[in-house]
């Protein structure tokens, strides 16, 4: 490369962030295809990010690349909700994927496939509120039923023993 590179000269820098931001992108995808769902996210969020870090100043991802990444993460994000294991985050990941799909639809209106994930992730969404709303409902009513005192009929309730004659 001789005298003429220069590392800090921006036009390299901005070429080599143009690749990176690629790959990443690029990246996301294989790790959704092998369910490495947590690597999927970091790798899509760092697309997300170079785009609105860069939207101030002429951003070095396109739009198309950034609605894959959003995409992408959101496919994650729902994988990783349903996954075992991840305790207390399912509904936060569901939300997650939720924001991603609708900036998605947003940014591209006729993606189709976006859509249907929508619709899936916001099935899961009313199925864990539901599941929610029923276990709470029966917390409810194992603590009503505890907080019965017992009734004269019952033996506890009772102070007299029975005398045995003999």
């Amino acid at each position: 490369l001789g005298d003429e590179y220069n590392a800090d000269a921006p036009e390299v820098s901005s070429a080599l962030l143009a690749v990176a931001v690629s790959a990443f992108n690029n990246r996301a995808l294989v790790h959704l295809k092998l369910c490495s769902y947590q690597e999927a996210v970091s790798d899509a969020s760092f697309v997300i990010h170079q785009f609105n870090k860069g939207s101030s100043n002429g951003s070095l991802v396109s739009s198309e690349m950034v609605v894959k990444a959003l995409f992408r993460r959101a496919q994650a994000s729902h994988a990783l909700s349903s996954k075992t294991g991840v305790s207390g985050g399912n509904v936060d990941l569901l939300q997650s994927a939720l924001a991603d799909l609708q900036r998605t639809l947003e940014l591209d209106p006729a993606n189709t496939p976006a859509a249907k994930e929508l619709e899936i992730v916001k099935l899961a969404l009313a199925k864990n509120a539901q599941k929610e709303k029923t276990e709470k409902e029966k917390k409810e009513k194992s603590v009503k039923f505890e907080s019965i005192p017992p009734t004269a009929s019952t033996p506890a309730a009772s102070s007299s023993t029975p005398s045995i004659a003999s």
